[in-house]
């Protein structure tokens, strides 16, 4: 089974390097990768190096900028049983998105995206009515990766929401 670990922000750099939108939950997850797929094409992972905010691969056979920026925007697998398993509570990104939001008995909407800005995830949700919310304590109170569904607290999540319409 293959993991969406990232999106292809730009290129970095003249020598082949790829910025990358990280959809690991730690940075120090990518160097276990020794191999990634994008555009159905396996490709072997020269090198990776992470800072604050972003990860950047070096992958074998893209050597200039000119063939860099031919996978901006290009969706970044890897194989998921490479992963390293997660602490007790702690879940992957990319197990999150596509999963379903429940709330009273009520589905929601599915999580679309999950924006690592500040000091809590944000989740954007699409459906009837597409909205976002900051994962805080409370908000979430199950979540099922086996059956895609996070189950949320209505009263903490009308707290926290914000409607786009």
């Amino acid at each position: 089974m293959m993991l969406l670990i990232a999106e292809v922000l730009k290129p970095q750099g003249i020598k082949g390097e790829l910025k990358l939108k990280s959809y690991l939950d730690n940075f120090a997850d990518y160097h276990t990768v020794k191999e990634v797929v994008i555009n159905d094409k396996p490709i072997p992972v020269e090198s990776i190096r992470s800072d604050a905010h972003f990860a950047y691969i070096k992958l074998n056979g893209i050597a200039d900028r000119n063939t860099a920026e031919t996978l901006r925007g290009a969706k970044v697998y890897a194989d998921a049983s490479n992963r390293p398993r997660l602490a007790k509570g702690r879940h992957y990104i990319a197990d999150i998105i596509g999963c379903s939001i429940v709330a009273g008995g009520e589905e929601l909407g599915v999580v679309d995206e999950i924006l690592q800005n500040g000091s809590a995830d944000v989740y954007r949700i699409t459906g009837k009515r597409p909205f976002l919310f900051a994962l805080v304590d409370g908000v979430i109170t199950d979540i099922d990766i086996a059956n895609k569904t996070l189950t949320a607290d209505p009263a903490e999540l009308a707290k926290v929401a914000v409607y786009e319409d």
